[in-house]
């Protein structure tokens, strides 16, 4: 149990440490969260042995109700060999996720940049997901038959689900091929802490 606790606070201080940038209001909600009470290791395995998932739960208890979320490196694997690396906050959160070919190339790659909320309590807040607004730096990679390696197709962000502002497309060979413009987001976190 020691140990756990251990590895648990060492997932706390990356969670708030990471790059991501949280809003006001999701910063001011999550201080108010008392420190959880326990932390389990998940693991989940193919037939054959092999490990599918890897990671670790959080867990909390407010008002007499039991919340759990992923926290921290959570790795998944695919039969085809292909894996997910993800990197989550304390209450679940994606800061950062990479899907990597079974050779180790990176295919996709997405990392918040910012995490607001529109919950007015923590019960409203730790009950579902709902009250979440996003903005995320997403890139795709393609594999170059000319160049024999993998290379940075396309990047831009996402809001919600949607892309916005201005997405590159690249060549094989690094050059912009072109931009698209989508409708500019708002901005969730221009008041960040």
């Amino acid at each position: 149990m020691k140990s756990t606790l251990l590895l648990l606070l060492f997932f706390l201080a990356f969670s708030f440490s990471s790059n991501a940038q949280y809003s006001a209001k999701y910063s001011d909600l999550i201080k108010r969260i008392e420190t959880s009470t326990d932390s389990v290791k998940l693991e989940g395995y193919f037939k054959n042995g092999k490990t599918k998932a890897s990671g670790y739960q959080i867990q909390y208890q407010y008002d007499g109700k039991d919340y759990a979320f992923i926290t921290g490196k959570y790795y998944s694997y695919f039969k085809n060999g292909n894996r997910n690396e993800t990197d989550f906050d304390s209450f679940g959160n994606f800061l950062l996720t990479r899907n990597f070919d079974s050779k180790g190339n990176i295919l996709y790659e997405s990392k918040t940049l910012c995490i607001s909320t529109s919950a007015t309590s923590i019960k409203e807040f730790l009950d579902h997901s709902d009250h979440l607004s996003y903005i995320r730096m997403c890139k795709y990679y393609r594999h170059s038959k000319e160049l024999n390696n993998y290379y940075l197709f396309k990047e831009g962000k996402i809001a919600n689900g949607k892309k916005t502002g201005t997405w590159s497309y690249y060549y094989p060979n690094g050059k912009l091929k072109k931009e698209k413009k989508y409708d500019e987001q708002q901005n969730i976190c221009d008041h960040t802490s």
